[in-house]
């Protein structure tokens, strides 16, 4: 039955099986509506024994950890762009297997399931879903109020005209009603598939690459499973983002109102797109279509917003309920500095400490959220004055950033599908403008959710089917398990202003291609130059004498060569294989530039024995097939006393000791596991070959800006004093320095 099923697809496969299975066995009470599962499906009235629900929970403990496993398999998967090994005419058919698998799964349905098919009943009956309290007369709340959220409707003016088609097709049905939205949520999924295949345009074809995405076990087991409509949104913020990558702001504009009216969270977007439009505005040759498309579109984006809202508009009472989901607060950060707040408060102010504490809470994580997007903003300015442009990957970025704040530690609650939010945006991201720290981010958060079922099923069965979320310390163990490893990764990353001031030196790929590797022995993906203090580039051009003649090997577009003519009054001749980038790199002010590999260059009349102060080779070495023999022939141009200057990334680094403490080998877009190296160097192996080559070794020091930057000036230095203290575990980089004889 799976024999045909890619190994890495198998167990998804098989537990969304299981899932459906379960479902079906369960689907009867859900048609007779003995199992209004709006707390838990588990503890309706015709619920089975307390035996059975025990075997269903080890069940699904099970399940959710096989889920949790292969997750990461799949994102790693997604993001380097390479295909599963199927035909596409397969992976079409397992693509619509999976999500049809998925769409059975029942009762798996969130409480929204309910919650939405009583507002198709009575918007069908004329009810003004925003100022009328329809939800009491939901069979399926048992005729009460559904606690904890406020009388009205809280989704966009576009959703009771779907729920209300789809309930009188379902005929007053809820099995069919949940059934045809969770088709509908799976058709979604695949759309969503389809655009990021537009917008990447990675190796793999496109159902290739929407059968992996459909396998990404949080969005499958949310969307449809859990029948969310979040990815609807999604799905019309990345056209949105299609189109404005294309130019075309008539359509960007009512695109992104869609979204918005969906669910309302695309405003959080918004701004960013503005942004966007304004810097295609700012182009001389793009101004005129830009103005005016973005200005019609704004006028269409107008007239559908005033469509949309008419029906229910009975002034600032409609909107009432959304501004009432801003009042509660229940699995979050900003909940637990209410918590923590709460007890001063009220021996202070006594009765009315609920508007102190609810202040002094906004204003704690309103700081901190100033201070994790700090770096963004400072550019928005330059980009307002015409003087910089981001390309899509960073301003998918900063659209992934803005919304991963806001969820860290604004938003006043935690639910697992809240994160299917930021993956679609974070996957362009990564694919586009490859981030090691960001794919260490969400290689845990699209999986880390699922550590909310398991926790939660456990101690709810424990705990006699009592719900733990509204408790403060399930708050503080939910928010450390998803939210503690992206939190610090965030900070770390924070310290170099998320890598965005590089885009200010590099050049910005315009092609539709994401990043590809080079057939020769360097990489092509770009390393762009990076001036943040303690970064690698910087500590290695500290190296280099003022006023040297420098052999810059694998020169690049000629950035750091560029740095050395101006700051340090330095000449270079570089060797870099591609020809176009060498070009580029003789326009920045090189005597010669070789292009050629660096081993055909050894043999070039260009250069000249003993004629250069200075080999520079930062992180080339690791890229070819003898680096020990290529030094050899370098050190030939080499004046006697002159000096080479080598950085490669160190294999022995923590992170791949516990790669290979798990028994894997996974090799990476960028960053010490470069699919493109070819040898692999520790402190000693790199001491070893630098000797070998005739030269002695006259300054080693280990690397990690990011490390070294933290507590620098706050907490003593204590990164760099970690990092000199033990520095093949904590060293990214080395640097060796080496002397001719």
């Amino acid at each position: 039955m799976f024999s045909r099923i890619p190994a890495l697809a198998r167990p998804i496969f098989k537990v969304f099986v299981l899932f459906a299975a379960l479902g079906l066995w369960r689907l009867p009470a859900i048609a007779e509506r003995d199992c209004p599962f709006f707390t838990n499906w588990l503890t309706c009235s015709a619920a089975p024994s307390a035996f059975v629900r025990g075997i269903t929970l080890i069940i699904y403990t099970a399940a959710f950890v096989i889920l949790w496993r292969s997750g990461r398999k799949v994102w790693q998967l997604l993001t380097t762009g390479e295909a599963l090994p199927v035909t596409e005419s397969l992976a079409k058919k397992l693509t619509i297997a999976l999500v049809l698998i998925a769409a059975l799964t029942f009762p798996f349905g969130s409480a929204d399931l309910t919650y939405n098919f009583g507002a198709g009943e009575y918007f069908g009956q004329g009810v003004n879903l925003y100022t009328e309290h329809w939800e009491t007369l939901n069979p399926f709340f048992l005729d009460e109020p559904r606690p904890g959220i406020p009388n009205g409707y809280v989704y966009g003016p576009i959703t009771p005209h779907l729920f209300a088609a789809i309930y009188r097709v379902s005929g007053d049905s809820y099995v069919w009603f949940g059934f045809i939205w969770k088709l509908i949520q799976a058709l979604v999924l695949i759309l969503v598939g389809f655009t990021l295949h537009r917008i990447i345009n990675p190796k793999a074809g496109k159902w290739q690459f929407t059968l992996t995405v459909a396998m990404l076990p949080l969005v499958l087991f949310e969307w449809v499973v859990g029948a969310h409509f979040d990815g609807a949104w999604v799905l019309f913020v990345l056209l949105a983002l299609r189109y404005a990558k294309l130019g075309r702001w008539f359509w960007v504009w009512p695109l992104l109102t869609i979204g918005v009216w969906l669910k309302f969270l695309p405003v959080f977007f918004a701004p960013w797109f503005v942004l966007w439009w304004w810097q295609s505005v700012m182009n001389k040759q793009s101004r005129s279509v830009s103005l005016r498309d973005g200005i019609a579109g704004v006028i269409l984006s107008l007239g559908i917003t005033v469509g949309l809202w008419a029906p229910f508009w009975e002034g600032m009472e409609t909107v009432q309920p959304i501004m009432l989901q801003a009042k509660w607060a229940i699995m979050s950060l900003f909940w637990i500095v209410y918590s923590i707040v709460q007890p001063i408060a009220t021996a202070i102010f006594g009765e009315g400490y609920h508007i102190y504490t609810t202040a002094t809470a906004h204003g704690i994580v309103f700081v901190l959220a100033v201070f994790l997007l700090w770096p963004l903003v400072r550019h928005v300015i330059a980009i307002l004055l015409g003087r910089k442009a981001w390309p899509l990957p960073t301003y998918t970025l900063a659209m992934t950033l803005t919304m991963l704040v806001y969820l860290m530690i604004w938003q006043k609650s935690f639910w697992p599908w809240y994160v299917t939010w930021l993956l679609p945006f974070a996957l362009i991201t990564i694919a586009l403008r490859p981030q090691r720290i960001l794919n260490k981010i969400f290689t845990h958060l699209s999986v880390a959710p699922f550590w909310f079922y398991l926790l939660f099923l456990p101690v709810w069965y424990i705990g006699g089917y009592q719900d733990p979320t509204p408790t403060v310390w399930f708050a503080v163990l939910i928010t450390a398990v998803v939210w503690l490893y992206p939190a610090l990764l965030l900070l770390w990353w924070r310290v170099s202003r998320y890598d965005l001031d590089v885009d200010d030196q590099a050049p910005t790929p315009t092609t539709d291609e994401p990043a590809a590797l080079r057939d020769d022995n360097l990489s092509t993906h770009t390393y762009s130059f990076d001036q943040a203090p303690y970064s690698t580039h910087m500590l290695l051009l500290e190296q280099v004498p003022q006023g040297s003649r420098v052999l810059d090997v694998g020169s690049a577009g000629g950035y750091m060569g560029e740095y050395l003519i101006r700051e340090k009054g330095c000449s270079l001749v570089g060797i870099e294989p591609d020809p176009a980038t060498a070009a580029e790199a003789k326009t920045r002010g090189y005597e010669a530039m070789v292009a050629k590999t660096v081993e055909d260059a050894l043999g070039d009349d260009t250069l000249q024995p003993a004629s250069f102060d200075v080999i520079f080779c930062a992180d080339v070495l690791e890229h070819l097939v003898n680096p020990q023999a290529a030094l050899v022939g370098l050190t030939r141009f080499l004046k006697p006393g002159g000096q080479v200057i080598i950085s490669l990334p160190n294999v022995a680094h923590y992170s791949v000791r516990q790669m290979l403490l798990k028994g894997q080998w996974q090799l990476e877009d960028a960053g010490i596991m470069d699919r493109t190296h070819l040898r692999w160097f520790t402190r000693e192996t790199l001491h070893d070959m630098v000797v070998g080559a005739g030269l002695t070794v006259i300054k080693e020091r280990p690397l990690s800006g990011g490390l070294e930057r933290f507590g620098l000036r706050k907490l003593l230095g204590v990164g760099q004093k970690l990092l000199f203290l033990f520095p093949s575990l904590f060293a990214v980089q080395l640097l060796v320095i080496g002397k001719k004889k």
